[in-house]
């Protein structure tokens, strides 16, 4: 019987919406060298809070980031933030962006996780279509 030392691990990153690329780069690697424990690891990256999208590494520089990262051989990353730094901000905008958010949120502060992950996804999808930026979401980024 041959008994694989791989593992897989679920890194967490909460965002505040504070954050500059660098940071949330750094706040990433963090929590990756917290789960891999320097062993081989099959790593599952979590994303959620807030993230200005004009700040949000995209997968690819999250992937390139984690390369460094003792011990991990395969990154996939699930975005479930909400594309804006300052949620009250957004709340109170009177343009078609907030009107958008204070439409979807109710399914924000859903009790049930799954309407609170489809509803963050519909804002991402929704806001960057917006302000006609790349969509990014949808599916898990391998």
């Amino acid at each position: 019987h041959i008994v694989s030392s791989e593992k897989y691990g679920i890194a967490q990153v909460y965002l505040d919406g504070s954050e500059e690329t660098d940071g949330i780069l750094s706040k990433i690697k963090g929590a990756a060298a917290g789960v891999t424990c320097g062993g081989a690891t099959h790593l599952r990256v979590v994303l959620s809070g807030n993230a200005d999208e004009t700040v949000m590494p995209d997968a690819e520089s999250i992937k390139r980031a984690l390369s460094d990262v003792d011990g991990v051989l395969s990154v996939q990353i699930k975005n479930s933030t909400l594309p804006v730094a300052d949620a009250a901000e957004l709340r109170a905008d009177v343009s078609i962006r907030g009107a958008f958010y204070n439409a979807l949120y109710s399914g924000l502060i859903d009790d049930d996780p799954a309407v609170r992950e489809r509803t963050a996804l519909a804002l991402r999808i929704g806001l960057s279509a917006i302000e006609g930026k790349r969509i990014y979401g949808g599916k898990d980024s391998e």
